[in-house]
């Protein structure tokens, strides 16, 4: 398991700290994740190339079908959140979805299935290398309008 933190030094007590967990990596380490040191666990995913759905391998099922009762054990109120993540996906992937009314739909639905499925409190779109198109960046704007009408309605 992979566990990113920044953290900034500050006197402040209003500082979130949040840690990203990658569930590609080793499974094991979830039950030594110190969840107190955190207010919120981002756990990132990739969205397959053919289906545009969330993929998970069976590893992913076992590991988060007790990942936030895990977390939740030590800290109650840590804030879970899925992210769809393009740490391994290519820029052009997202520009498809993105830019597909039907690809978008079927990554929406994928997500909030999982979300609720495996009981996170939020979801998220991290594409940390945006295309410079103003269509990609328009319908990325699509994509989260379209979401909350998918989550209101669900």
């Amino acid at each position: 398991m992979s566990l990113s933190l920044r953290m900034c030094r500050s006197n402040a007590q209003s500082w979130i700290k949040v840690g990203f967990v990658d569930p590609c990596s080793s499974v094991s380490s979830v039950p030594i994740i110190d969840s107190n040191l955190f207010k919120h666990l981002v756990c990132v995913f990739d969205v397959n190339s053919s289906t545009y759905r969330i993929s998970l391998t069976s590893a992913d099922e076992q590991h988060f079908s007790n990942f936030i009762d895990i977390v939740k054990r030590t800290n109650p109120s840590v804030v879970t959140i899925l992210s769809l993540y393009n740490g391994q996906a290519t820029v052009s992937l997202l520009s498809s979805m993105v830019n597909q009314s039907s690809y978008r739909k079927s990554y929406m639905e994928s997500s909030i299935k999982t979300a609720r499925k495996y009981r996170f409190q939020g979801i998220d779109l991290s594409w940390l290398i945006w295309s410079n198109t103003t269509s990609d960046m328009t319908n990325a704007g699509v994509v989260l309008d379209e979401w909350r009408v998918e989550v209101d309605s669900e």
